[in-house]
C-alpha cells in the first residue's frame, strides 16, 4: 500500500480551505463551489481506494498455531510468497503475541493449492470450520491480524523521554470514519451550494472555507495515532463548530449559541487533557521501570504496550479499587469520557447541541451526522483496550458510560416529543441516538456502536438536509406553520419518509438492525454474572426510548407533510442540487442495513454478508464478557431482541399514525395541551428544565458570584490596593521615616554612629554560633 496517501487525505480538504480562504471572495462562487465540493470528493475517492487495499490485504490467508504446517507452506513457496510475522492476536478479551505465516495469494486459491500439494489435509480444514478465527490453522488475515498502516511525517517535539510524532494510523476503525466523513460530507457540500446559493460571494466563500476546514480537522482526529495529535483535531472541530454555529454573527442570539457550544466543549476538553496527563504519568513510570528504555508517549501502540505490561485493570482484578497503575488508568478513562460527554453531547454536557441549530442547516447535518458529535464514540472505540477493564473504586468505567448513555437517550427522546422547531426535534433526536451509541460502547459492543454510527450518519444527514429543504421552501422552522407539503415537495417528502422510518427503527431499514444490535448486546450483558439487574434496567430504558423515537418520528412527518398547509406563501420543491443528495442518502439509509444483517436472516450462501461491519471490527477492538457466552444462547437472545425491537417499532409507528392522523394538529390534545398535559409538555419542551436549573440558575449565577469575589478580594483588594498601591504606600512611609532621621544636626549623626558601632559587633558575635549550628544541622540531614 502507498502509505503516502494517508496524509493526503487531510491535505486535500485543508488545501480547499486555504484556496477558498485566500481567493474565494475574489474569484467568485463558481471557484468556491468547484474547490469546496471537489476537496471532500477527492478525499472520499482516495479513502475508497485505501479501503479497497485494506480489504484486499485482509483477505489474504495466514497460517497459524501449527509450526509444521507453517514450515511446509514456507518451503513450498520458497519464501517468496510467504513470510513470517509476529502479531498481536486478540481473543476472548485477551491479547497474545503469535507468529503467523502470511501468504500473498487469494484465500481460495491458496486453500486449493495447499490441499493439492498435501500441505494441509481436508480434515484439518473441516475440524476448524466452526472454531473461532484465533483457533483455526488457516484463516483470512483480517480475522486475526488486520492490516494497519502508519505514516510518520517526523517528530513533533520531545521533552525528556516524552516523544510526540506526527504519525497517522490507517486501519479498519479509522478508514470507516474516513469514508463516513468524506462521503456524507461531500453530499452535504453539494447540497450547500444550493442552500447557500442566495448569499453574497464573500459569505458563500467563508461558509465553504469553514466546511473544508471542518472536514480536515475531523480527519486529523480520526487518523491521528497519538492522543495529542488526535486532540489537535479534537480542538479543530470545536473551533469550526464555533465558527459555523455562529456563522450569522450579526444576530446576537446566533453568536451566543456558538459561544455556548465553545464554552461547554472546553469544559469537556479539560477532562480530556487531565486524562492524557494521567496517561503521561503512567507512561513515565513504566518507561523508567519495567519497559526500561526511558522513552514514552501517548501513541496508541505505546498505550497498548502499557496495558499489556500490567497497567490494565485486568492486572488489577485484586487491586482495582483505586490504587496503583490500575486505579490511575481508571481515573484516566473516566476523565477521557468526560471529554467525550462534551464533544458528543451527553449528560451533563449535552446542553450545547440543541442550541447548535442556530447555524445554517447544512452545518447541523455536518455536525450531527458525519463529524463532530461522533468523536467521543470513536475515541472510546479506539482506546477500547484501555477502557475494557478500567475501574474507579471498583465501578467499571464502561458501566458508567452505559448508564450515562441510556439516561441521555431517554431524556433527549422525551424532549424531542415536545418540540415545535423541526431542527430542534432532530437535534434532541441526535442526542438520544448518541446515547444509544454510548450505551453500546458501555456494554463493550464496540462493533455494534460503530455500525449504528454509520447508519445514523445516513438517516440523520438525510433528515437534517430534508428539514433544510422544507425550511428553504416555507421560510419557517416551526412545524405548526407547515403541513400538506407532500404534494408540493414530493422528493423531499419521499426521502424524509424513509429517513424517519429508519430513525424509528422500522424493520429491514438500517436503524432497525443497528439499534437492535446494541440493545441485544445490552440484553446479553444482563445475562452475565455481576450487576445483571442494572443491565436489565438499561435494556428496558433502551426499549422505551425506541418507542419514544417512533412516536416523535411519526409526529415530525405528520406535522410537516400531511394535512393542510398552515404557513404563508407557496412552498415548492428544492432544486436538484439539493434533492439529489437527499435521494442518495435515502438509498444509503436503506442499503446500510446490509452491513449488519444477523446470520439467521440470511441463507448459507450469503452467510459471509452477515454481521459484516460489526464483525469486521471484532479483531481490532477489545472483546467484552459476552464473547465467552455460548453461541446458540447468544443467537436465541438476538432473536428475542429483534422480535421485541420489531414489535415496539411497528406498534408505536402504528400508534403514532392512529394518534396523529386521526385529527388535524389543532385538535390533537398534545399539540394544544391544557391542564396537566400543558405543564408536562412545557416541562419536556424545556428539556426537563436542565439548562435553566443547572446552567442559568446554577452555573451562571455561581460563576458570576465567583467572578465578583475574585474581582473584589483578589484583583482589587489584593493586587490593586495591596501589591500595587501598597508598594507605593510602603515607599512613602519609608521615605517619611528616613526623612525624620535626616535632621542636618551633627550630634544626631554621631549618636547613630556610636549606636551602630556597639550593636553591629554584638550581632556578629551572637550570629556566628547560630550560623555554625544551622550549618551542622543541614549537613546532617536535620538529625542533630
Amino acid at each position: 500500500m502507498n502509505t503516502s496517501m494517508i496524509p493526503l487525505l487531510i491535505l486535500v480538504p485543508f488545501l480547499g480551505f486555504l484556496l477558498n480562504a485566500f481567493f474565494g471572495r475574489r474569484l467568485g462562487k463558481s471557484f468556491v463551489t468547484c474547490v469546496g465540493v471537489s476537496a471532500p470528493l477527492i478525499a472520499f475517492v482516495m479513502g475508497a481506494a485505501l479501503f479497497s487495499n485494506l480489504r484486499e490485504i485482509d483477505s489474504r490467508p495466514v497460517v497459524q498455531l501449527d509450526a509444521d504446517i507453517q514450515r511446509r507452506v514456507y518451503d513450498a513457496y520458497s519464501g517468496e510468497l510467504a513470510r513470517y510475522e509476529l502479531v498481536t492476536v486478540h481473543a476472548h478479551g485477551h491479547a497474545s503475541q503469535r507468529q503467523i505465516l502470511r501468504v500473498d495469494l487469494p484465500y481460495e486459491s491458496f486453500v486449493q493449492d495447499a490441499l493439492a500439494k498435501n500441505l494441509i489435509t481436508q480434515a484439518e480444514l473441516d475440524d476448524a470450520e466452526h472454531a473461532e478465527p484465533s483457533e483455526r490453522v488457516i484463516v483470512a488475515a483480517g480475522e486475526v491480524a488486520p492490516a494497519a498502516f502508519t505514516f510518520t511525517l517526523g517528530n513533533w517535539f520531545s521533552v525528556g523521554g516524552f516523544e510526540v510524532n506526527f504519525a497517522f494510523l490507517l486501519d479498519r476503525i479509522s478508514i470507516l470514519l474516513v469514508l463516513v466523513i468524506t462521503g456524507i460530507g461531500s453530499l452535504i457540500h453539494i447540497y450547500s451550494t444550493g442552500y447557500m446559493g442566495d448569499r453574497s460571494a464573500g459569505t458563500f466563500a467563508r461558509f465553504f472555507t469553514y466546511l473544508n476546514l471542518f472536514i480536515a480537522a475531523m480527519l486529523v482526529l480520526v487518523l491521528g495515532k497519538d492522543l495529542l495529535l488526535m486532540f489537535v483535531g479534537w480542538e479543530g472541530v470545536g473551533m469550526c463548530s464555533y465558527l459555523l454555529i455562529g456563522f450569522d454573527y450579526d444576530d446576537k442570539a446566533n453568536a451566543a449559541c456558538g459561544t455556548k457550544a465553545f464554552v461547554v466543549n472546553r469544559i469537556g476538553d479539560l477532562g480530556f487533557v487531565l486524562g492524557m496527563l494521567c496517561l503521561v504519568v503512567l507512561g513515565r513510570q513504566a518507561a523508567l521501570g519495567e519497559l526500561g528504555d526511558g522513552v514514552f508517549s501517548l501513541d496508541v501502540d505505546f498505550l497498548r504496550t502499557l496495558v499489556d505490561h500490567g497497567g490494565s485493570a485486568a492486572a488489577a482484578g485484586e487491586h482495582g479499587h483505586g490504587g496503583g497503575a490500575a486505579g490511575m488508568i481508571g481515573v484516566a478513562c473516566l476523565l477521557l469520557f468526560v471529554g467525550a460527554t462534551g464533544k458528543s453531547a451527553q449528560i451533563p454536557l449535552h446542553i450545547w447541541l440543541p442550541d447548535a441549530m442556530a447555524g445554517p442547516t447544512p452545518v447541523s447535518a455536518l455536525i450531527h451526522a458525519a463529524t463532530m458529535v461522533t468523536a467521543g464514540i470513536y475515541m472510546i472505540t479506539r482506546l477500547s483496550f484501555l477502557f475494557i477493564d478500567a475501574q474507579v473504586f471498583g465501578i467499571p468505567v464502561l458501566g458508567i458510560v452505559a448508564v450515562i448513555g441510556a439516561t441521555t437517550a431517554f431524556c433527549a427522546g422525551a424532549a424531542a416529543l415536545a418540540q415545535d422547531d423541526i431542527k430542534r426535534v432532530l437535534a434532541y433526536s441526535t442526542v438520544s441516538q448518541l446515547g444509544y451509541m454510548f450505551l453500546g460502547v458501555g456494554a463493550a459492543a464496540f462493533g455494534a456502536s460503530m455500525f449504528h454510527l454509520v447508519t445514523h450518519a445516513f438517516f440523520k444527514a438525510l433528515l437534517f438536509l430534508g428539514a433544510g429543504s422544507v425550511i428553504h421552501a416555507c421560510h419557517s422552522q416551526s412545524m405548526s406553520k407547515m403541513g400538506g407539503l407532500k404534494d408540493s415537495m414530493p422528493w423531499t417528502f419521499k426521502t424524509m419518509f424513509v429517513g424517519a422510518f429508519a430513525l424509528a427503527g422500522f424493520p429491514l431499514l438500517s436503524g432497525f438492525f443497528s439499534k437492535d444490535l446494541i440493545l441485544f448486546q445490552v440484553l446479553a450483558r444482563s445475562n452475565v454474572e455481576g450487576a445483571s439487574w442494572v443491565w436489565a434496567l438499561l435494556y428496558g430504558m433502551g426499549v422505551f426510548t425506541a418507542a419514544l423515537t417512533a412516536l416523535y418520528s411519526m409526529r415530525l412527518i405528520r406535522m410537516t407533510f400531511y394535512g393542510s398547509y398552515r404557513g404563508s406563501g407557496h412552498p415548492h420543491e428544492s432544486p436538484w442540487v439539493m434533492t439529489v443528495p437527499l435521494q442518495v442518502l435515502a438509498l444509503g439509509a436503506v442499503l446500510a442495513s446490509l452491513l449488519g444483517w444477523p446470520k439467521f436472516f440470511l441463507p448459507a450462501s450469503l452467510a459471509s454478508w452477515a454481521d459484516m461491519l460489526p464483525h469486521s471490527l471484532h479483531a481490532v477492538v477489545a472483546a467484552g464478557p459476552t464473547a465467552l457466552m455460548d453461541h446458540d444462547y447468544l443467537v436465541s437472545l438476538e432473536v428475542t431482541g429483534i422480535v421485541i425491537g420489531a414489535v415496539v417499532a411497528v406498534g408505536f409507528c402504528a400508534l403514532g399514525f392512529a394518534w396523529l392522523w386521526s385529527l388535524p394538529p389543532s385538535e390533537i390534545a398534545w399539540e394544544r395541551p391544557v391542564g396537566w398535559m400543558r405543564r408536562l409538555r412545557d416541562f419536556l419542551f424545556r428539556a426537563w428544565m436542565y439548562d435553566e436549573i443547572v446552567n442559568k440558575r446554577g452555573a451562571q449565577p455561581a460563576v458570576k458570584q465567583l467572578s465578583h469575589w475574585l474581582w473584589r478580594w483578589f484583583d482589587d483588594a489584593t493586587l490593586d490596593q495591596g501589591l500595587v498601591d501598597g508598594m507605593g504606600r510602603v515607599g512613602v512611609e519609608l521615605s517619611h521615616m528616613a526623612r525624620a532621621t535626616q535632621t542636618g544636626r551633627a550630634t544626631s549623626y554621631l549618636r547613630m554612629f556610636a549606636l551602630g558601632a556597639v550593636v553591629l559587633p554584638l550581632l556578629a558575635i551572637l550570629a556566628t554560633p547560630l550560623f555554625t549550628l544551622l550549618t551542622a544541622w543541614f549537613a546532617g540531614g536535620g538529625t542533630h
